[in-house]
């Protein structure tokens, strides 16, 4: 579905006690995460941090998904003449679509 080079998913969390990386199998381990206490909030936070970044591919796919439904949702309103009004910044496509070039690039 993507033209991104990147680890297919799904990805998981391995470890345990606050010590989790993203994994994504057979590849193993894709980054390690710095984990810079051991108090419970940093703990909470870092493995919040892990979690969010084994969620990665799920959440570039949905972005795909999204930015196409939009687009025809887009089409149907233009043909109806019920879309907003395009000097204003509040088409959800064009936040999408920028997200995306920003997950592309690097950035």
């Amino acid at each position: 579905m993507s033209n991104m080079n990147y680890t297919p998913g799904p990805w998981t969390l391995e470890g345990s006690s606050g010590n989790y990386a993203p994994s994504a199998p057979p590849h193993g381990m894709l980054a390690a995460i710095r984990y810079l206490g051991n108090t419970p909030d940093r703990i909470i936070e870092e493995t919040a941090n892990a979690s969010l970044i084994a969620a990665a591919p799920s959440l570039y796919e949905a972005l795909i998904i999204a930015l196409d439904k939009l687009k025809v949702a887009e089409e149907a309103l233009n043909a109806t003449d019920a879309y907003l009004s395009r000097s204003t910044n509040d088409n959800p496509r064009d936040e999408v679509r920028a997200a995306l070039t920003k997950l592309r690039e690097g950035e």
